[in-house]
């Protein structure tokens, strides 16, 4: 028997329902600046700084829907017909701003918005560009390098052009596999990913399509958004939980035990891999945290003595409350034996080695 020693990446996670006072359900959007995490939740807008959550609402009559992180590192949220920028201490809102449906910023920092019927343009000052194709529903904007998509219910459009205007892309015409197009977002190669109804749509080099289905490993096709981390994985958001992708390999994190519940509405990941997920119940925090053997072995060592054991025996504990470890008891069982037997199993182990 070979045994690996050493220090492993172990998932974990926290949940945050109500906070510090702050009410954080609800949670419709949710980004990540420098060292804090920022949310738009039942609360209104709030803000997290590894330690306290806070609400930090501005003088708007709107509370915010969406947020968008600025490359060189301040926060915009749209409330209702404007658009707010955050100084560090404030919030003060941006003059002759249109109203906001979906936001990217490209990677020359140029912003581009979407409002009702036209796509705009800021740099130092607010431009339409080209009206918004009154047949499709606008889900989400992708720009990189002076590319824009749209994420629409009826296909993928590219912005194209001396005289701007959209050109569709549709199942008819191309590999695509639906027209629902719920999100999209370019990386740093300037490939483009979709989050769609039927899986993830990956464009490449040229022409090529990669689609990613179940057959693929993608543990639910029903999508809703996409983010890309500076870390290479990325992540997608789905009604039945989320998923990461890295390397070829699928994480799959869904139900009580990683969400405070299933339906995904955003998702942020930090610089440093930490994946910040908004649901309709709490925002969940996801990282992988560096663990020895012998660290799980003590971590799993005081949950079996703090809540698993009855007169010497190790059993199993009914909670009065769901997702909360400390509430109820444990049980009397006629498998208290074997839970017992098992638990010694793993005490003969850990003296042998």
């Amino acid at each position: 028997m070979t045994l690996q020693w050493g220090v492993f990446r172990q998932w974990t996670k926290r949940h945050f329902v109500e906070a510090d006072g702050c009410d954080l359900r609800d949670a419709s959007a949710i980004a990540t600046l420098a060292n804090e995490v920022w949310a738009c939740t039942q609360a209104g807008i709030v803000r997290f700084d590894g330690s306290h959550w806070r609400i930090a609402n501005g003088d708007w009559s709107t509370p915010p829907s969406t947020l968008l992180t600025r490359k060189k590192g301040s926060l915009w949220a749209n409330a209702g017909d404007g658009v707010w920028v955050w100084d560090g201490t404030h919030w003060h809102e941006v003059a002759n701003a249109p109203s906001v449906r979906a936001w990217a910023e490209d990677n020359d920092g140029t912003v581009w918005v979407v409002s009702k019927d036209a796509l705009w343009r800021y740099r130092l000052s607010w431009e339409s560009i080209a009206k918004i194709p009154p047949n499709a529903e606008v889900r989400g904007i992708a720009a990189y390098g002076g590319q824009i998509a749209l994420a629409t219910s009826s296909g993928l459009w590219f912005l194209q052009g001396k005289r701007f205007h959209f050109k569709e892309l549709l199942t008819d015409y191309t590999k695509l596999p639906t027209n629902d197009i719920r999100d999209a977002a370019f990386d740093d190669a300037g490939h483009l990913w979709l989050a769609t109804d039927k899986g993830v749509v990956v464009f490449c080099d040229g022409d090529g399509i990669l689609t990613l289905t179940g057959k693929d490993g993608l543990p639910v096709e029903d999508l809703r958004r996409v983010c890309l981390a500076k870390d290479g994985s990325a992540w997608f958001a789905s009604p039945f939980g989320t998923m990461r992708l890295k390397d070829g390999d699928w994480n799959y994190f869904a139900s009580r035990r990683w969400l405070p519940s299933d339906g995904v509405q955003d998702i942020a990941v930090s610089d440093e891999g930490v994946a910040w997920v908004a649901t309709a119940e709490g925002i969940a925090q996801i990282w992988q945290q560096p663990m020895t053997l012998a660290e799980k072995a003590n971590l799993f060592e005081r949950q079996v003595n703090q809540r698993h054991k009855r007169l010497g025996y190790v059993t199993v504990r009914r909670l009065e409350q769901a997702g909360d470890v400390k509430s109820g008891c444990v049980e009397i069982s006629d498998n208290d034996g074997l839970w017992t037997a098992l638990y010694i199993s793993a005490q003969c182990f850990r003296y042998g080695v």
